[in-house]
């Protein structure tokens, strides 16, 4: 079937449903300003305003900023008790992959309180249940009770293809079958995570993290979970993590299941950990428990490390182990090697903020308000050309205040094959040739490339074709 045709088909049904239960509490209120472009967001004032933007799948590529808190308490009631209905939904069958939500969430230092979801046979449940190139930051989603099959998170089910989330929280409880965590069940393909965290209770059979379920081939950095977890390849951090990279996280959440558990990550494969600790009790009746990695294949490990006063293991898939007062402040001078105390990490000095362990920069300190979406999207003005082309093209974009910035090339599959910046860059306009050669200089077979500009908090990602 094809996408149009499935959108108008599903439309039809859900239109049919919602006037079917036009009884029940749910009404949609289309926002009171805004047009849903990146220069003038929809403004989600409330439950209604949300709900608005979950009843139609035409406003899933749209952008949005929320201008005061929310309370969702009342999708407790709806659909009689399944709940909020998760904005972008998937398939995966062999003509369809659903349709995800591919716009930008501004949460804009607000909060969403009290979400409910109750379809414990259903895949993809979150606030969002589905998420591809999409933007979604500043938001805190709170007092959640969410329970999905597989791939359920607090914030999203299944965060998709070089999608973000930056500077957002979630807190509650959060249930699911597998691949489940608190904030996002699934991370995949160069999504990124960043200044982030969750805390709250997360419990599957299999594959289940308390910030992130499974993370596969995506950037995790400046996060950090607290709670407890409970399952089959759990994690206090993440639950599964493949070929994925951990960098200034931390966990505290306590660990309990049966086989593959550790304190931050359960299982992990060909994936890289960085200057990232682990302090929280970790407990199994099964096999392969780690402090900090229950098992790992082809792990690199740097600088990293659990408590094995408070975990309980001794042993690990990865790190080293330290005592309590050894990881507390004054640090140990065996731990925390190398850890850049100034502008990432804070060290605990009077052990009330973080019980002695040290805690992450700006964390807690969401974009400010000037710094909205607007704005942000207002400094992402990329393009390439020729397109195609044969030898070369010229990628070009324009910056209007200082920011880190990041112009990398991927393959057709979410490979990354070439990174042409990766620092700082003061406001102007940047001018960079690509001659279709990936890092170590080899020639590129001709097709379509992407490529993807990060600046600050947003991303944007183009399509270009490579002939011969």
């Amino acid at each position: 079937m094809k996408k149009d045709t499935l959108n108008m088909t599903f439309t039809l049904i859900f239109a049919l449903f919602t006037f079917t239960m036009a009884g029940w509490a749910q009404t949609a209120t289309q926002p009171s300003a805004g047009d849903g472009s990146s220069d003038n967001p929809y403004q989600i004032a409330n439950l209604e305003n949300l709900y608005w933007i979950a009843e139609d799948i035409s406003r899933w590529n749209k952008h949005y900023i929320q201008v005061d808190d929310i309370d969702a308490s009342e999708t407790s009631t709806w659909f009689d008790g399944e709940g909020w209905l998760p904005i972008g939904y998937a398939i995966f069958d062999e003509e369809e992959d659903g349709v995800p939500f591919e716009g930008t969430y501004n949460g804009n230092e607000y909060i969403i309180d009290g979400l409910y979801i109750n379809r414990p046979e259903e895949d993809f449940q979150g606030l969002f249940g589905y998420t591809y190139e999409a933007s979604i930051y500043n938001l805190g989603v709170t007092n959640v009770d969410i329970t999905g099959k597989d791939c359920t998170g607090g914030i999203v089910g299944m965060h998709y293809c070089f999608s973000s989330i930056i500077n957002s929280y979630c807190t509650g409880n959060v249930t699911g079958n597998s691949i489940t965590g608190i904030l996002i069940g699934l991370n995949q393909t160069e999504s990124t995570v960043e200044n982030c965290y969750s805390e709250g209770n997360v419990t599957a059979d299999i594959n289940v993290g308390g910030l992130i379920g499974t993370n596969t081939n995506s950037l995790i950095s400046k996060s950090y979970s607290k709670g407890s977890v409970n399952g089959i390849n759990a994690g206090g951090l993440i639950g599964v993590n493949t070929q994925g990279e951990v960098e200034n996280c931390y966990s505290r959440s306590n660990v309990n299941g049966g086989e593959i558990i550790g304190g931050l990550i359960g299982y992990d494969t060909e994936s890289t950990v960085n200057n990232s600790y682990s302090a929280g009790i970790v407990t199994s009746g099964g096999v392969l428990v780690g402090g900090l990695i229950g098992m790992g294949t082809g792990t690199i490990v740097n600088n990293s490390y659990w408590d094995k006063d408070i975990s309980g293991q001794t042993s690990s898939a990865g790190g080293a182990g330290r005592t309590t007062e050894e990881m507390n402040y004054p640090h140990g001078d065996n731990t925390y090697i190398d850890w850049d105390f100034d502008e990432v990490w804070i060290s605990d000095v009077d052990h009330d903020v973080n019980d002695g362990y040290p805690y992450l920069h700006g964390i807690s300190d969401p974009v400010s308000a000037e710094d909205d979406l607007s704005a942000m999207t207002n400094h992402i003005n990329v393009s390439n050309y020729p397109n195609p082309f044969t030898k070369y093209t010229t990628i070009e974009f324009t910056i209007t205040r200082q920011s880190k910035v990041r112009l990398d090339i991927f393959n057709i599959t979410g490979k990354r094959v070439k990174t042409l910046y990766d620092q700082k860059a003061t406001p102007g306009k940047y001018s960079f040739s690509w001659d279709g050669k990936d890092n170590s200089g080899a020639e590129l077979p001709a097709g379509i490339y992407l490529y993807r500009l990060d600046i600050q908090y947003e991303t944007a990602t183009r399509k270009m074709m490579m002939l011969k």
